[in-house]
């Protein structure tokens, strides 16, 4: 982090993404945190994890460095490694909800059923905008569209 430009997420994707490969071996890898960026900061909202005031959430250092921290209680209750939930959690918010299809989310995502709607995110606020005039907003498209298959057993 004593490089100009190098904040903690940065830092701590690069000591995952090192650490992963088994370039570096941490002294305490039990404390490696998280990189959350704007896809995984949205999961714990989308899910009702997170509530808001005033109907948004401010991405700032606070809310990250909550993430954080519960992230890293998630992974020592449950014996998981920082490297697997950051790329669980990435998958997800990337590969899923950046997509922004119901579709998608009722054959890929693990969450559907934990799932309130994805949120906005305003670049110019830096906040993530949960409702809208009281209604809870989701930003997904087809939503109550069914499908031909039913993609759950």
């Amino acid at each position: 982090m004593q490089f100009k430009g190098i904040g903690t997420g940065i830092a701590n994707l690069i000591l995952l993404q090192m650490s992963e490969r088994e370039i570096i071996s941490p002294i305490d890898p039990e404390n490696l945190r998280i990189k959350i960026d704007i896809h995984k900061g949205r999961l714990p909202v989308n899910c009702n994890a997170v509530l808001p005031i005033n109907d948004e959430i401010y991405r700032d250092e606070a809310y990250q460095e909550e993430l954080e921290v519960a992230s890293l209680s998630v992974c020592k209750e449950h014996g998981l490694r920082a490297e697997i939930l950051d790329s669980a959690k990435y998958i997800i918010g990337n590969q899923g909800c950046k997509r922004r299809n119901f579709l998608t989310c009722q054959m890929n995502c693990p969450l559907i059923d934990l799932c309130q709607g994805l949120v906005d995110y305003s670049p110019f606020t830096g906040r993530y905008i949960v409702h809208i005039d009281g209604k809870r907003v989701d930003t997904r498209k087809r939503i109550g569209q069914g499908s031909l298959f039913s993609w759950q057993d």
